[in-house]
C-alpha cells in the first residue's frame, strides 16, 4: 500500500487511542461551566424553555445539548463524554488532512500531520472533551467547502459554527474577510456571494428572538455577571493586545511563527508566486487578526484555545514555505519545529503569570493529585466547607467528575485568606490571591503536599483560627 494512504488511518487511530487512554479525565477549567449546562438539561428537561439564569450564556447550548444527548442515550459517565466529543476530534483530523493534500506537496504532508499530533492546544483540548473542538471541526469544514465552492455545505458549516459558541460570530466574521479575499472581484459584491451567510444570520436572529421570549434579554445578561461583558478602555485594550499576542506565540508556537513571517517576508521580496500559499496565509492570518482586535477589546480572560482556529492553518502554513527550499534544510528544520512544538506542552511561567493550564499536557497529572488530596481531607474527616481555595478546584464533583456527591469547598472570594481555617491551593489555579497565598505559606500549617510533573497542590491550615 501506498505509505500516503496510511497518514491519515494512522493519524485518526492515534487520536482515538489518545481519547481511550483519557476515559477517566473529568471535566476542567470552562468546560465544566457546560458540563453544568449540560446537567440542567439532561436532569430538569430544559430542552425546549430556557437554562437557569446561573449558566445561561445567551448563546444557543448546541453543545450541552450534543452532551445531554449522548448521557441520555448511553448514560452519564465520563466515558460517554469522551466518546461523544471523539467524532468532533476525529473529523478535525479529517478535514485538516482534505486541507492538506489540497495545498501541500505530498512530500511534506506526514509532517503537517505530525505538527497537528504534537500541537498542544488541539491535543489537550481534545482530551477535555472542550467545546472548541466541534467549533474547530465546522471551521475546517467550511474553509475546505469553501475552496471547493461547495456552497449548501459551506452554508451548514457556517451555521453550525454561529451556534457553537458565542465566539461563533467572531469566526463567521473571519470566514465572511477570508471569502472576501479569495473570490475575484467580480463576484465579491454579487448576491451569491452573501447567500451562504444567510442561513447562519436567520438562525442566529430567530435564537435571540426566541430567547428573549423566554428570558427577557438577548446575547447578554442586561447587568453582566461576567467580567468578560465588559468593553476595555484604550490603554487596557493596548495591553490585552500584548497578552493575545503573547497567547498566540506561547506553547512552542513562535517557532512556528518565526518560520511563517520570515519565510513569507523572503517569498515577497523575491517577486515568487504560489496560489496554495497566499490561501494559507490568508485563512490563518485574518482569524489571526480578527481575534487579536475583537478579543483586546473585552475584559475576560482570553487562553490560547480562543485562537484554536489559527493553529492548523499555521501548521499547514510552516510546511508550505518549507516546501520551498531546499530537501537537505527540509528535514531538519522540521524536525526542529515538531520538536519546539512538542516542548510547548511543558512551558511553564511563575505564577504570578497565566499559565495556560487547559491547552498543554502539563495539566494531565493535576487530576490525579487532587483525587489524593480529596482521598486525604476525606481519611482526616475535614469538612470540605471548612476549606477555601479557587477554580478551578471549587468546582463541584457533580459537574467535574459526573459524580453523584454535594462535596463543595468555600469560595475563597468570600473573603481574605486569613479568616478562613483551611485553604487548598495549587499552581493550577492562577490565582489572583498569590500574594496573600505566599503570605500565609511560612505561618500556616502545611497538612498535606503533593507534586506530580510541573502540578503541586497543598493544603494549609490556619493557626490562628477560631
Amino acid at each position: 500500500m501506498n505509505l500516503q494512504k496510511l497518514i491519515l488511518p494512522v493519524t485518526l487511530i492515534y487520536f482515538t487511542l489518545i481519547c481511550l487512554a483519557c476515559l477517566t479525565v473529568p471535566f476542567f477549567w470552562d468546560v465544566t461551566f457546560f458540563s453544568h449546562q449540560a446537567n440542567c438539561i439532561y436532569s430538569s428537561a430544559h430542552w425546549f424553555s430556557a437554562l437557569p439564569q446561573e449558566v445561561d450564556t445567551g448563546g444557543f447550548p448546541l453543545y450541552a445539548l450534543w452532551l445531554s444527548s449522548a448521557w441520555l442515550l448511553f448514560g452519564k459517565t465520563l466515558a460517554v463524554s469522551h466518546l461523544a466529543i471523539l467524532p468532533f476530534t476525529l473529523g478535525v483530523v479529517w478535514a485538516y488532512h482534505r486541507l492538506a493534500k489540497k495545498l501541500l506537496h505530498e512530500t511534506v504532508l506526514p509532517w503537517a500531520m505530525l505538527l497537528l499530533c504534537v500541537e498542544p492546544a488541539f491535543i489537550t483540548q481534545g482530551i477535555l472533551m472542550a467545546y472548541d473542538i466541534p467549533a474547530l471541526f465546522f471551521f475546517l469544514l467550511a474553509i475546505n467547502a469553501l475552496l471547493d465552492k461547495k456552497m449548501v455545505r459551506y452554508a451548514l458549516a457556517l451555521g453550525l459554527i454561529a451556534f457553537s459558541t458565542k465566539r461563533g460570530a467572531i469566526t463567521v466574521f473571519s470566514l465572511f474577510l477570508i471569502q472576501l479575499v479569495l473570490t475575484s472581484s467580480k463576484e465579491r459584491f454579487r448576491l451569491k456571494f452573501f447567500l451562504p451567510f444567510i442561513p447562519a444570520v436567520l438562525a442566529l436572529t430567530l435564537w435571540a428572538v426566541c430567547h428573549h421570549f423566554l428570558t427577557g434579554w438577548y446575547f447578554f445578561y442586561p447587568e453582566p455577571k461576567l467580567a468578560g461583558e465588559k468593553i476595555l478602555s484604550l490603554s487596557e485594550m493596548g495591553k490585552k493586545y500584548l497578552l493575545l499576542k503573547w497567547k498566540l506565540a506561547d506553547s512552542g508556537r513562535i517557532f512556528l511563527w518565526l518560520i511563517a513571517l520570515g519565510g513569507g517576508w523572503n517569498l515577497i521580496r523575491s517577486g515568487k508566486k504560489d496560489p496554495a500559499l497566499r490561501t494559507l496565509f490568508v485563512i490563518t492570518l485574518i482569524p489571526a487578526v480578527v481575534f487579536l482586535l475583537l478579543l483586546a477589546a473585552l475584559s475576560n480572560p482570553a487562553g490560547d484555545r480562543y485562537f484554536l482556529p489559527v493553529f492548523p492553518g499555521l501548521c499547514l502554513l510552516v510546511c508550505a514555505l518549507i516546501q520551498h527550499l531546499e530537501v537537505r534544510k527540509r528535514i531538519p528544520l522540521l524536525l526542529i519545529l515538531v520538536a519546539g512544538l512538542f516542548t510547548g506542552n511543558f512551558w511553564i511561567y511563575p505564577e504570578r503569570f497565566s499559565n495556560n493550564w487547559d491547552t498543554s499536557l502539563k495539566v494531565i497529572p493535576f487530576f490525579e493529585l487532587k483525587d489524593q488530596m480529596l482521598n486525604f481531607i476525606r481519611k482526616e474527616k475535614i469538612r470540605p466547607e471548612t476549606i477555601a481555595t479557587q477554580f478551578p478546584l471549587i468546582d463541584p464533583l457533580r459537574y467535574t467528575n459526573l459524580l453523584n456527591s454535594d462535596l463543595h469547598f468555600t469560595n475563597a472570594a468570600d473573603g481574605p485568606v486569613s479568616k478562613f481555617h483551611y485553604y487548598l491551593h495549587s499552581n493550577v489555579c492562577n490565582t489572583d490571591l498569590l500574594p496573600q497565598i505566599e503570605a500565609i505559606k511560612p505561618t500556616w500549617k502545611l497538612l498535606k503536599e503533593l507534586h506530580n510533573g510541573q502540578v503541586y497542590i497543598a493544603l494549609y491550615e490556619n493557626p490562628n483560627f477560631r
